[in-house]
């Protein structure tokens, strides 16, 4: 196999790995296969984003959107996540603070943030490759961490089952790679300062 850093090349090394017309016809299906198993199985900082809107009643929901990290309202503090019923009881019985609930793909807001500056941390999903996107922090670093992902994927697919295990203890390779960079990224570094004595 050659080597692989983009959408086009991988589509390639796939094909190449399994020599399967019907693979080569299905492999971009298959790497969205991959995404939706990478997204949620790395643990990494670099899947944290941070957004800043303004509130309203209801916000759109980012569409890679996965779970959220904090919300603060600028020069207010914290807004707190609460069930549908306890918002709606809280709205029903005029209850005033700051808090925020999900009802499908949107946000709603306690009537206190509408006009509020929002900051919004949250994890999301990995960016998806495409003609328009064809490479992205995993592909770049960890390019096995896709093929592997995919491999299995397709070997199910081929129903070549003895070819499963060993794409599996793979890719869980390449992800325990990536996830312990990660806690290692997240783990503070803490200087020992010197306190010189001055002549």
């Amino acid at each position: 196999m050659g080597s692989f850093s983009d959408y086009g090349t991988l589509q390639t090394t796939l094909a190449t790995l399994f020599n399967r017309d019907d693979v080569t016809a299905l492999v971009t299906t298959f790497i969205e296969l991959a995404e939706d198993d990478l997204s949620g199985d790395i643990d990494h900082p670099r899947m944290i984003y941070r957004s800043t809107f303004t509130a309203d009643v209801q916000i759109p929901i980012p569409a890679d959107y996965q779970r959220t990290s904090n919300m603060d309202a600028v020069a207010i503090g914290p807004v707190s996540f609460v069930s549908l019923s306890d918002f709606d009881a809280f709205n029903e019985g005029g209850a005033q603070g700051y808090y925020y609930t999900i009802i499908g793909d949107q946000f709603y807001f306690s009537s206190l943030l509408v006009g509020t500056e929002i900051v919004h941390t949250y994890r999301r999903r990995l960016p998806a490759l495409s003609v328009y996107n064809v490479t992205n922090w995993i592909l770049t670093t960890y390019p096995s961490a896709y093929l592997y992902a995919a491999a299995k994927h397709i070997a199910v697919y081929l129903i070549e089952d003895d070819r499963v295990p060993g794409f599996e203890a793979l890719y869980q390779a390449a992800l325990g790679r990536i996830n312990k960079n990660g806690v290692e990224m997240a783990t503070p570094v803490f200087t020992k300062l010197i306190k010189r004595k001055v002549v």
